[in-house]
């Protein structure tokens, strides 16, 4: 889950990005998120009731077009693996494209779904 939901309404946290001059945001993911679509926990989008009780796709197709209704531009970013781990605290696997219970295969799995979840949004550009 992006950070800052449990804290702030979505609409208005692009708003203010948008209005510090920012015009393109970078919008983590991890593979394995992408992969099994677990439900959001609650608790990290308190400040969003609209993505209670919602699985993560669901999720992150609003964030994006949140986004975009905001006018700013997006680059995807297959940040880690893993959702919530640390590459300080992991081997230095968890920045390659592959791992043990997490194949070159299953990355372009995820690829795949996320440009089919995101086709109908233009300023997805990256």
């Amino acid at each position: 889950v992006p950070g800052g939901l449990h804290l702030v309404h979505i609409d208005v946290l692009v708003v203010r990005i948008r209005n510090l001059g920012f015009n393109c945001i970078r919008l983590p993911f991890s593979v394995e998120y992408v992969l099994t679509d677990p439900p959001i926990n609650n608790s990290a989008v308190s400040a969003n009731p609209q993505f209670t009780n919602i699985t993560w796709r669901t999720m992150f197709q609003a964030t994006v077009h949140a986004i975009a209704q905001a006018g700013l531009m997006m680059i995807l970013d297959r940040h880690m693996l893993w959702a919530g781990n640390n590459p300080s605290k992991l081997s230095m696997a968890s920045g390659l494209w592959y791992a043990n219970d997490i194949s070159a295969s299953d990355n372009v799995e995820a690829l795949e779904l996320l440009a089919e979840m995101t086709a109908n949004e233009s300023l997805v550009v990256g």
